[in-house]
């Protein structure tokens, strides 16, 4: 899973943001942006696709999500 810490902190610098500010344009408690920031807890799916809209970067999250799919699909079909 990719580290988020560096990158959240790299743009609230560069924004001029407060916790609290940060988690309001990303849809979050400060306190979890916090625990972003120090490594303490990972972005949940949902959160990893905002963090990735906001701070201008990508991922193969949906391959993996697309790659799910057809594994689920795959399973299903052989029952």
């Amino acid at each position: 899973m990719r580290d988020y810490s560096p990158l959240i902190e790299e743009w609230m610098a560069r924004e001029a943001l407060l916790y609290d500010e940060a988690a309001e344009r990303l849809g979050v408690s400060s306190v979890i942006v916090r625990l972003w920031v120090r490594g303490k807890r990972t972005p949940s799916l949902r959160n990893q696709r905002t963090l990735e809209r906001v701070l201008g970067i990508s991922s193969n999250l949906h391959e993996r999500f697309d790659g799910l799919e057809k594994r689920v699909k795959k399973l299903e079909d052989s029952k």
